[in-house]
């Protein structure tokens, strides 16, 4: 076989993981494969819009978010309340190798792993997962408040420390990334070919009349803003409660109703508004 069909050969099996592993997680966030099958559903007709495999075969998110997609599964099932001892060490397994693999992958995966640490810091201080799983500290909820806030301290002297180092340290690491986000917000112009080249790329754009026409006509963004509410709402629901001193149930299943007890849930609805 030649190399560049097996490369190509490649790519595309990884999409196939990409879709798997897609399909993995809304079966195990539903509950039924019907879901799953459905997610599969809209990633082929927005194809457009969720992939760019199809004009631009060799980058480098075509080979790590397919990885980022198993992590997601995995942190998924792991964070399931019935799941049983030996899924859980499998999902750990899993979730440690694909995380490994995609920060491997792609040198701007910190950023979506550090969204993701959020989701997780914040599913904590609402206490809505098993402590063993997070390895938390037990707690009312004003000390979980005390450990944002600490959390926010050490971030704040982390930063204040790190311009402090390039004041007296220069480097130009990540400088074009700096750089990028400069001009794209107006506060400074360049004629870098480079830097213009990015900015004319329609994935760096703003969102057109066009895409929200496109996801509106699959009948993808109705009901996904429609979920997204629902979710929400009864994530606020249990958070209330917990704030008002009252525990959770130890199993929940779907006959409950109750969606916003579901610790995998109430991460997607976290990760997915700090996503934007």
């Amino acid at each position: 076989i030649e190399p560049v069909y097996f490369y190509i050969g490649i790519v595309f099996g990884l999409q196939g993981i990409y879709v798997t592993a897609l399909f993995v997680t809304s079966w195990l966030m539903s509950g039924t494969w019907l879901a799953g099958m459905l997610t599969v559903a809209w990633f082929i007709i927005n194809r457009v819009d969720t992939t760019r495999i199809e004009y631009s075969i060799p980058l480098r998110e075509n080979w790590a978010l397919p990885y980022f997609a198993c992590q997601i599964a995995a942190l998924t099932g792991y964070l399931k309340s019935n799941l049983n001892t030996y899924g859980e060490r499998f999902c750990y397994l899993l979730m440690s190798a694909s995380t490994y693999t995609f920060m491997m992958m792609w040198e701007y995966s910190h950023y979506l792993l550090f969204l993701q640490a959020i989701s997780l810091f914040l599913l904590d201080i609402f206490s809505v997962e098993q402590s063993d799983k997070l390895n938390v500290k037990k707690g009312s909820f004003v000390a979980k408040i005390i450990k944002v806030i600490n959390f926010y301290l050490v971030c704040t002297l982390t930063i204040t420390l790190n311009i402090i180092m390039k004041m007296f340290v220069p480097h130009k690491e990540n400088g074009h990334m700096l750089k990028f986000l400069e001009v794209k917000f107006g506060l400074n112009m360049t004629k870098n070919f480079t830097m213009n080249w990015l900015l004319c790329q329609e994935s760096l754009q703003a969102p057109s009349q066009d895409f929200f026409l496109r996801l509106t006509q699959s009948s993808l963004l109705p009901f996904y803003i429609l979920v997204l509410i629902i979710c929400f709402l009864s994530m606020l629901q249990v958070i209330f409660r917990r704030i008002n001193g009252k525990s959770l149930k130890e199993t929940v299943t779907l006959e409950d109703g109750l969606i916003g007890e579901r610790p995998e849930i109430i991460y997607h609805v976290i990760h997915t508004i700090l996503l934007g």
